[in-house]
């Protein structure tokens, strides 16, 4: 029987997420750090904060260079 890592079938935590894009939005570069460093201290896989900082940057980018 295989078996997979708890972290990686967990539900992304959405109140962490919302808090770094409020940080990234309030560009609060050390903020938005601390609450980076707190995914990768839970064993949040790099590709899931990878994935969802670029999702929060490109809906900034996007509406700014229009």
């Amino acid at each position: 029987m295989a078996t997979t890592a708890g972290v990686i079938t967990e539900r992304a935590p959405a109140v962490q997420y919302a808090c770094l894009e409020e940080r990234i939005l309030a560009r609060d570069q050390i903020g938005a750090g601390l609450v980076l460093y707190q995914l990768l201290k839970q064993g949040r896989p790099v590709t899931e904060i990878v994935r969802e900082t670029v999702r929060i940057h490109v809906s900034t980018t996007a509406s700014s260079s229009s």
